[in-house]
């Protein structure tokens, strides 16, 4: 049975979750960053959070610094949580400290839910906005980034409520200020967490909730938190009479929530002033529907967001690969990149740089001859490339790029790697009729084909590699594409007469390149300065 992604941070797919008849030995931790005056709110939120699972203090919180600790007790479990510096042998950055929780418990699973859910600190958010200079000044901006919008009056996003399907990163917790900065009701927004297994995801969760005072539903549970949105929104509707109109704005990463709209809550999509997609994954989700019946407003189909983004999506997926398999060799293996696209044709940059032997599939000719005009041996059918015994296979086409008969043409030990949304690339049934199916820690699952001599590793399960207990980009990257969200969100908002239903990308581009967003984020970049110089 396949695990959600929204297991505890760092647990292992074993019996980490089961609650013991005895107290077990257990110990979970979680590096933090902030300033001295901010450790004793950590250690307090440890000690709130415990307590309220029936924990209690058996001594008083220790105040840092240099080190913080408080026990706990519940029957016949105890607990330590302590704050510290951290090992001298491990690098740390500035201000960064170690927070470990030890002891022994019936749940160890509940208390990495504890220890993995701690809100970002003050330190850790001007972090992130040091490194965002274009979506932290939105608010002063946005009149120059859309100066057809600041023609008509302020560009805000009073009255709109939003339902937002972000990646859970650091950089996701900036845009939803702002927005809610730009005047968005928030009482009326909703947060779909889409059950990767980031980084900091369970962080994001607990900053968004506690701090922002915003409700998160899972992926899972996509149609409960439609619903609760729905109600709140219909219901503060109600209460204002004829001036309640509350329209609701989709800032999307995926294409999760349109096509759900259109199926299960159409008698409701007037409530809905638009949609902002980040992804062309989240497009082509919605070609399927002839009419979507609610405007979008697609940043993923966008010169600006091209300009930046293929290359440092690679990037992260051959990094975050590379830190996984630490011992692998790249040097003169064979890689396969299925899907020339502007990622496929940027990951293949890389691997060439790591000095790879790549082929390339697409089953479009242009693609297929641009890459071979690029040096690299190309075909129109994958089922040829796999023929070439590849060490590593990566997907960033379409939805099934790498189906049963690929997987077959595939007759040695390889990694299976996707960098495109969700696990949709490679056809897991086909892989689950091979033989054994192995779980491989919190890596990927291992399929054994012993009838051909082969094992297939599935990294991260299918789940694009570069999200994969791993932040995607640098935020100083992802930057532009955050802003551009918030544009587009501020465009469907504001633009008189409204934007037509459907998808028009050559707009949204044009809306893009009319203001001076891209020339600020060229001249912002050079001069972020060093981070971290008033640590303390």
């Amino acid at each position: 049975m396949e695990m959600r992604l929204n297991d505890v941070e760092g647990a292992a797919r074993s019996a980490d979750d089961a609650r013991h008849d005895a107290p077990v030995p257990w110990g979970s931790s979680l590096s933090v960053r902030g300033r001295t005056s901010e450790l004793h709110e950590i250690l307090a939120y440890v000690a709130d959070a415990l307590g309220h699972d029936g924990w209690e203090l058996v001594s008083p919180i220790q105040d840092p610094p240099p080190l913080g600790a408080v026990t706990l007790r519940r029957g016949d479990e105890q607990l330590s949580a302590v704050l510290s510096p951290g090992p001298p042998a491990r690098l740390r950055r500035p201000a960064e400290y170690e927070l470990n929780v030890t002891g022994r418990v019936r749940c160890p699973a509940a208390i990495h839910a504890v220890v993995a859910a701690v809100p970002f600190t003050d330190y850790e958010l001007e972090s992130i906005r040091h490194d965002m200079p274009l979506t932290a000044s939105i608010e002063a901006n946005a009149e120059r980034w859309l100066p057809e919008l600041a023609a008509a009056g302020p560009v805000r996003l009073d009255g709109h409520g939003a339902i937002f399907t972000i990646h859970h990163q650091t950089d996701f917790l900036l845009l939803l200020e702002k927005a809610l900065d730009l005047g968005l009701d928030r009482s009326l927004v909703t947060v779909i967490d889409k059950e990767y297994r980031y980084a900091h995801a369970r962080r994001v969760d607990a900053h968004v909730r506690r701090r922002l005072g915003v409700p998160v539903f899972t992926y899972s549970d996509l149609r409960k938190g439609l619903k609760d949105h729905i109600r709140r929104v219909r219901e503060a509707q109600r209460q204002a009479g004829e001036a309640g109109l509350r329209p609701t704005l989709v800032v999307d990463d995926g294409g999760y929530v349109l096509p759900v709209l259109l199926r299960d809550f159409e008698p409701f999509l007037n409530l809905f002033k638009g949609v902002v997609e980040q992804t062309t994954s989240g497009i082509w989700r919605l070609r399927p529907y002839a009419d979507l019946k609610v405007p979008v407003f697609s940043v993923a189909e966008s010169e600006l967001k091209a300009s930046v983004e293929a290359h440092g999506v690679a990037a992260a997926g051959v990094a975050n690969l590379r830190r996984l398999f630490p011992n692998e060799h790249f040097g003169g293996r064979r890689a396969v990149v299925v899907g020339f696209g502007v990622i496929g044709e940027a990951l293949a940059g890389i691997l060439r740089e790591h000095r790879c032997q790549v082929y390339v599939s697409d089953t479009d000719p242009a693609r297929v001859a641009a890459a071979q005009e690029r040096g690299y041996q190309a075909s129109l059918t994958t089922v040829e490339a796999m023929r070439t015994q590849p060490r590593f296979v990566f997907a960033c086409g379409r939805p099934g790029c790498v189906a049963a008969q690929e997987l077959d043409a595939l007759a040695c030990d390889s990694y299976l790697v996707s960098v495109t949304s969700r696990d949709v690339a490679f056809d897991k049934q086909a892989l689950a009729a091979l033989g054994a199916v192995r779980p491989y820690g919190d890596i990927g699952t291992l399929y054994v084909d012993d009838a051909r001599g082969r094992r297939l590793l599935l990294v991260a399960d299918g789940f694009p590699i570069n999200f994969h207990f791993a932040e995607s980009m640098p935020n100083q990257q992802s930057d532009l594409v955050m802003a551009s969200m918030l544009a587009g969100a501020l465009e469907l908002a504001n633009a008189r007469p409204a934007w037509p239903t459907g998808n028009d990308a050559k707009r949204a581009n044009a809306v893009l390149n009319s203001g001076a967003l891209l020339q600020d984020y060229l001249q912002a970049l050079p001069r972020i300065g060093l981070p971290d110089l008033d640590a303390g």
